[in-house]
């Protein structure tokens, strides 16, 4: 029950986040980056189901016509699952490489729909490429802090911590 209240009260502070950033035009995956460290952790069964609800919510809440933000969250927590088997999974610092990767993943079909939204003019596509560059350095610096400060919440919880989560993969 408390890995459950954990999920919530983390991702729905990441989606809020990410709303209130993407409400002045910046574009973060707070959540994408909260579901990736849950999927590690927990597994990702509970990714997945996370993934579906909080991709939904944000869907719904930015009032979008195509639900796309669901398969993206799909996508992240494969990511999370092939990162779980390498051996670099345990290091906190090579965590940026899946950080680039979600970042450019959930900002890449934004930036199309808008595009095709707005029309395709010179500001707009350099608009667009500052998005994705800053939500890709973002991401890359963001991920290991992400992954230090609710590593210290699960352990003060009880719960699993992402520096164990290959050696769990590895026993099983």
């Amino acid at each position: 029950m408390t890995s459950l209240m954990f999920i919530f009260i983390g991702m729905f502070t990441a989606i809020i986040t990410e709303l209130i950033c993407g409400s002045i035009g910046i574009i973060v995956p707070l959540a994408a980056l909260m579901l990736f460290y849950f999927s590690m952790t927990t597994g990702w069964e509970a990714g997945l189901a996370a993934g579906a609800v909080c991709g939904i919510s944000i869907d719904m809440l930015y009032g979008r016509n195509i639900y796309f933000t669901p398969f993206i969250f799909v996508a992240v927590a494969a990511i999370s699952i092939i990162w779980l088997r390498r051996r670099e999974s345990k290091s906190y610092l090579m965590s940026t490489f899946p950080g680039m990767a979600i970042a450019a993943l959930c900002v890449v079909p934004t930036i199309i729909l808008s595009s095709l939204s707005m029309g395709l003019n010179w500001s707009i596509l350099f608009m667009n490429m500052a998005n994705l560059f800053f939500a890709i350095i973002f991401s890359a610096f963001f991920l290991p802090m992400l992954i230090i400060i609710m590593d210290y919440f699960s352990n003060k919880l009880g719960l699993p911590l992402f520096r164990e989560a290959n050696e769990r993969i590895t026993k099983a």
